[in-house]
């Protein structure tokens, strides 16, 4: 009886901290409106129609928007920019920088809606990042900028490591301190993509 009642109390517990931890790990996207950015002697325009937020920010001749973002751990974040560039500009390249750090050029289609750029991985520290797209072509109308999410270097960091092979994207948690005590107790778990069951 004492081991069945065991091994109930610390099913009941993985289960409640998977939960937890699935929760503050699941993957939210975070949007930061280019009218809040830094943008310098730019102006916050609303003259085309479609954008969030109270307006877009044309980077014409530069220099830069620089947006401020925080994510709560180290690790890869993919972000993606919300734009809009009118066909009669023709498709653009702008220097994206990390930090203070220039890591590539990012490529803007034509799109004479407000639409959004293919996601690219950043490095982000914990805490606040500068997030900087610079004129290279400029002319492009930037409505928001968007973190997609975390990263395993998020649960990995929360964790203290690669425990219980944390992954917020497939919910599976670093939970090897409570995989240790279920099987010392006989309780078999099982992973899978939201939860830990009971073999």
């Amino acid at each position: 009886m004492v081991r069945k009642t065991v091994k109930l109390s610390l099913a009941l517990l993985l289960a409640c901290v998977t939960f937890t931890a699935y929760s503050a790990f699941a993957a939210s996207d975070t949007k930061y409106e280019a009218e809040d950015a830094n943008f310098g002697a730019l102006e916050v325009e609303s003259e085309a129609a479609g954008f969030s937020g109270k307006g877009y920010v044309n980077l014409k001749e530069g220099p830069s928007i620089e947006w401020t973002v925080n994510v709560p751990a180290d690790g890869k974040y993919p972000i993606k920019f919300g734009y809009q560039l009118p066909a009669d500009f023709g498709s653009k390249q702008n220097t994206l920088a990390v930090n203070g750090t220039d890591i590539g050029e990012v490529d803007f289609a034509i799109s004479d809606k407000f639409t959004e750029s293919a996601a690219v991985k950043v490095d982000l520290k914990a805490g606040d990042n500068k997030i900087t797209i610079k004129k290279s072509w400029g002319w492009v109308n930037y409505d928001y900028l968007t973190v997609v999410g975390g990263s395993a270097g998020e649960a990995a960091a929360a964790t203290g490591g690669d425990a219980g092979a944390a992954n917020p994207k497939t919910g599976d948690v670093g939970l090897a301190p409570y995989l240790a005590l279920a099987a010392a107790a006989g309780v078999v778990l099982v992973a899978t993509r939201k939860k830990w069951v009971k073999n």
